[in-house]
């Protein structure tokens, strides 16, 4: 069986960041979760520096974070496990949704 990495194409630095950031910035449950910790932490009357402050130590918490993560899992020995075990993660994934969906789709309404 070939590995992972010969199946993908090497990316920018710039590019990976990028990604990396869009898909922090767009997903939904991110932003649910920001909105409902801000509105409990700003009132009207907060000052527009503190307001910032929030944002900015929000993003670079994330992007340290989302750094670490990258760093660590892409060193070598680290990244050859995963790419052993990756095509049973995904199967097992795969079977977890199609599960769910199944039983979303004969659920019955509450209602």
């Amino acid at each position: 069986m070939s590995s992972r990495a010969e199946h993908t194409l090497p990316i920018s630095s710039f590019a990976a960041i990028r990604s990396g950031f869009l898909t922090s910035l767009l997903n939904t449950k991110v932003t649910l979760l920001f909105l409902a910790l801000f509105t409990q932490a700003i009132r009207p009357e907060t000052p527009l520096f503190a307001e910032a402050l929030y944002g900015l130590t929000v993003v670079g918490i994330e992007f340290v974070w989302c750094a670490l993560v990258a760093v660590f899992v892409s060193a070598g020995p680290i990244k050859r496990r995963f790419d052993a075990v990756a095509h049973w993660i995904e199967h097992a994934t795969g079977a977890v949704l199609i599960a769910l969906g199944i039983r979303l789709a004969f659920a019955r309404s509450s209602a």
